[in-house]
């Protein structure tokens, strides 16, 4: 299919289309937005006014042409993932206001480059499962003995909380020791803890699991 006809630019509506673009926004986004705009005129050699023009008096092939050549440049710099989506969503949002404004009759359909999301998964920490459980068991009653329980099955033995959540009286074995935990898939396994009681703050870890055993053997 044939680029759509690209509308004849007035000399002023780059640079009122940015002002509309930035206004309103806070101090910190209007910095970020900022350097961003100025970062893609850069790559397409110009100041921000005269290279957004060129931008977008073009039609959308040669303009997505750029937006893709900049995220390779992007990449190739070594920007982080984060940076680098940043800068191509600022991009697509002033294309978006553009074409609402009948500026350009086309979008910017680059995508984002994959971003890896890492979770913190060490835990609170012995030390802060200590005074957890201190706090915990201050109040003395019924609910404190159940929430030391909880946050004793969730630290010592690795549980999630939705796991937790689940447990029931029949799920306990107190012959054997032994917990039957319900997971992700409905899928059983059973947990045993320690034989041995902690006595310090760095023993709360003790406690071991045994996966992917069936509830009937």
């Amino acid at each position: 299919m044939p680029d759509a006809l690209v509308p004849t630019l007035d000399r002023t509506s780059v640079p009122d289309l940015i002002h509309t673009f930035l206004d309103g926004r806070s101090p910190g986004t209007l910095i970020a937005y900022g350097r961003d705009l100025d970062d893609f005129a850069r790559f397409l050699t110009g100041s921000r006014q005269e290279a957004l023009g060129r931008f977008f008096a073009q039609p959308a092939s040669a303009a997505n042409g750029d937006v893709l050549g900049y995220r390779n440049a992007l990449v190739a710099r070594h920007l982080a993932p984060a940076t680098i989506n940043r800068r191509l969503a600022a991009i697509r949002s002033l294309t978006k206001l553009a074409r609402l404004l009948g500026v350009v009759p086309w979008a910017i359909e680059v995508q984002d480059v994959p971003q890896e999301t890492l979770r913190d998964t060490r835990g609170p920490g012995v030390e802060t499962v200590a005074e957890m459980l201190r706090l915990a068991a201050a109040p003395r009653d019924s609910y404190a003995v159940r929430n030391v329980a909880m946050l004793r099955v969730m630290f010592d033995l690795a549980l999630r909380v939705s796991e937790v959540r689940q447990l029931d009286v029949a799920d306990l074995e107190l012959d054997r020791g032994a917990l039957w935990v319900s997971g992700k898939g409905r899928a059983e396994r059973e947990v045993q803890p320690s034989r041995r009681r902690p006595r310090r703050p760095s023993e709360l870890g003790c406690g071991f699991v045994a996966p992917n055993r069936d509830r009937s053997s």
